[in-house]
């Protein structure tokens, strides 16, 4: 999507959609269908490219060797846990399969956040059965835990609330 000479990225999903980008001081919202299906930081540059990777997760389930060829994903800083997973998939079930299933795990971000996808793949890895269901599995096992930990919270009081400032005491001066 450009906006001011730059071009950002957006969900496969909303390809071949009417979207809107809004330009805010600090970001760029993309908008299809009323939704805000995008959400990158604003760059003052030009003829700049903002990519998000887990806008191209979709696509690499059909071209894994994208991978490797994509800059922007090729260039993606993850944790190290995620070279040791791949590599270990790559020795276990050679390197079309191997990448395969590195390739789904990279989709759990689409949908879990990354501290999450990271914990169970280092238990993944010290556990030593490393296999992209295993790693499935255990995210699903890190969700339901902590549904069970937030059910079991106590309810806030009002004494827990009055530690908040509202919001209305701030006072913004106006712009010159």
């Amino acid at each position: 999507m450009p906006l001011d000479r730059n071009s950002y990225s957006g969900p496969r999903t909303g390809a071949f959609l009417d979207v809107t980008a809004k330009g805010y001081v600090d970001r760029v919202e993309v908008g299809a269908k009323g939704v805000v299906v995008a959400r990158h930081a604003r760059s003052y540059g030009r003829d700049e490219q903002v990519l998000d990777p887990l806008h191209y997760l979709a696509t690499l389930e059909r071209r894994p060797a994208a991978l490797d060829h994509a800059p922007v994903l090729r260039d993606w800083q993850l944790p190290e846990a995620f070279d040791r997973l791949r590599q270990e998939l790559e020795r276990r079930h050679g390197p079309p399969a191997g990448a395969r299933q590195y390739v789904r795990v990279l989709q759990l971000l689409t949908t879990h956040p990354l501290a999450r996808v990271q914990r169970a793949v280092e238990d993944c890895l010290r556990g030593g059965e490393v296999h992209e269901q295993r790693i499935v599995t255990l995210v699903r096992h890190l969700v339901d835990r902590a549904a069970e930990a937030s059910a079991t919270e106590p309810e806030r009081t009002d004494a827990d609330q009055s530690i908040v400032t509202p919001l209305c005491q701030y006072q913004v001066p106006r712009p010159d």
